[in-house]
């Protein structure tokens, strides 16, 4: 029973000191190696930050260009309505509407009351 339980840990050990060879063969453990992942690891974390701030920029991008679209609208919707305002404003305008489409008319002197408080 205590040789299986050894050759157990025999074999595990030489397993993890198999990856270390492997390791040591590629140069991983020297620090020059490590500064070079790190390196690269910060580089592509800010490549990625790029990536994202750009897609952030348009997507703000194209909602300024709707906004900014939306506020024409509201421009020429405005205008109309001024040019609307001072055509029914005209005095003649209002009477000449309430002539043709209510049928009024301007009461002669007979017909108007004055009425005291």
């Amino acid at each position: 029973m205590k040789a299986n339980r050894y050759r157990g840990t025999k074999l595990s050990y030489s397993r993890n000191s198999h990856a270390l060879k492997l390791i040591d063969q590629l140069g991983l453990c020297s620090s020059t190696a490590f500064a070079f992942i790190f390196f690269v690891f910060l580089i592509s974390i800010s490549g990625i930050s790029v990536i994202r701030a750009t897609h952030d920029y348009r997507h703000v991008f194209i909602s300024l260009q709707e906004s900014r679209e939306h506020t024409n609208q509201l421009n020429v919707t405005w205008g109309q309505l001024l040019i609307e305002q001072s055509t029914f404003g005209v005095n003649g305008r209002i009477e000449q509407k309430a002539v043709e489409l209510l049928g009024m008319r301007v009461p002669a002197v007979e017909d108007i009351v004055m009425a005291k408080f």
